[in-house]
């Protein structure tokens, strides 16, 4: 195992480090997503498909800058461009302030998006770069699961301030949060590469690429990590608030508490970054090999049957639960495809050509689906975008149902 995963401490770990300099980058973003769509007329706006829009333009710029941002990491040193982009992802939080109305609101998540790609991009590369098969999946469950704390802190204490303080104050507050990004790159050198990626392997890159692109095994991994985050990171994130809302109004009575929706799901959905940095190395160590792909299938089914359900009317508590379970579910399979891909990519000697690739997949995934939803309950209902759901899931189910039975008959259990 690398020396990285097993000694030194935090700061002097560098995916740990670039982990926490992108969980505070993303607070202002994380925040957003449980906000705008119960808060989106004190933005200026004056429709829900205009919050689909804003969710969903800062992933779907980031899928034509990836390829670019790759060859940037190849020329440059990487500390300078970080710091950078995390000044840029505290701007646009500032931003989120000051913005009213559709088109300032769009330049802002724009630079939002540009800024994050780099962050993201070069937390994947320095994983991919710095582990190798036996440890990959527990290094980037820990990478995930450390960035994801900023949303656990947006989430869990963004929806309360934004239903008693109002959505520019939030920000504001955000936004000094986040300003502790920029500093901590200026202490201390997130990547300590020269340069993150091979520019000289560029071209045998395209070659590689010509090749991998008809690969079976990773043309699954591309549509499972698109897919994943059409669902998890699009439409569960972007739509939860918004479903509360309309399942059980503005303000929610719970355990003789009155709480606002979007309070409530920001609660909900920080538990998931409460849990990750525990759970995601722990399903990366002990899902690997053979066990990777039933692990996949239990999660899907499991995740499609609690959307199924969401979308009845049932007491609140048995709500929360279902989305509980489809957030466990949304740990556990991320984590997996990330691993994948990885895997994949290490075995053609080509890991930046083909994560960066992947991570473009799975951000246009994660820019179609708040788009998809905030269509389909716009113009069906709320509860249309949980079936798009479960039916996405299912249909990702069915290729790992052989191999699924294989494994348990060759374990009989």
């Amino acid at each position: 195992m690398k020396e990285y995963i097993s000694k030194g401490s935090w700061y002097r770990r560098p995916p740990l480090l670039i982990a926490v300099i992108t969980g505070l980058s993303i607070l202002g973003d994380s925040m957003l997503y449980i906000v705008l769509p119960t808060h989106w007329q004190e933005a200026g706006l004056d429709s829900l498909w205009e919050v689909g829009i804003l969710l969903a333009v800062n992933r779907l710029i980031r899928v034509p800058a990836m390829p670019v941002i790759r060859r940037i990491y190849g020329a440059v040193s990487p500390r300078p461009v970080i710091f950078v982009m995390t000044l840029a992802a505290a701007v646009s939080t500032f931003g989120y302030a000051w913005a009213y109305g559709f088109w300032e609101w769009l330049a802002v998540r724009c630079l939002w998006g540009l800024s994050y790609a780099f962050l993201r991009l070069g937390g994947f590369f320095l994983v991919v770069k710095s582990a190798d098969q036996e440890n990959r999946g527990f290094a980037m469950g820990e990478y995930d699961g450390i960035f994801h704390m900023g949303r656990l802190v947006s989430m869990l204490i963004g929806g309360y301030i934004a239903d008693s303080e109002g959505l520019a104050q939030t920000a504001l507050i955000f936004g000094f949060l986040s300003l502790g990004a920029p500093v901590l790159t200026a202490w201390k050198n997130p990547i300590p590469f020269p340069r993150l990626v091979d520019a000289s392997r560029f071209e045998e890159d395209e070659r590689v690429w010509k090749t991998v692109r008809h690969d079976r095994l990773f043309l699954r991994c591309l549509l499972l990590g698109f897919l994943l985050n059409v669902l998890f990171q699009g439409i569960f994130t972007s739509s939860l608030s918004h479903l509360a809302e309309t399942s059980y109004g503005d303000m929610i009575t719970l355990g003789g508490w009155v709480v606002g929706a979007a309070t409530l799901s920001g609660t909900i959905q920080s538990l998931r970054w409460a849990w990750e940095p525990f759970l995601s190395p722990v399903a990366g160590r002990f899902t690997g090999g053979e066990r990777r792909i039933p692990a996949i299938a239990v999660s899907l089914a499991v995740c499609a049957a609690a959307f199924v359900c969401i979308t009845f009317r049932l007491p609140l508590g048995m709500w929360i639960v279902l989305t509980l379970i489809i957030q466990m579910s949304a740990t556990v399979l991320e984590t997996l495809a990330d691993a994948a891909a990885g895997d994949l990519a290490a075995s053609y000697q080509s890991k930046t050509a083909l994560m960066s690739r992947y991570a473009m997949f799975s951000d246009f995934g994660a820019g179609v689906g708040p788009l998809s939803a905030y269509l389909l309950m716009g113009f069906l209902s709320a509860d249309s975008a949980c079936w798009l759901s479960a039916f996405i899931l299912a249909f990702l189910y069915l290729p790992y149902r052989s191999q699924m039975a294989g494994y348990i008959k060759k374990h009989r259990f």
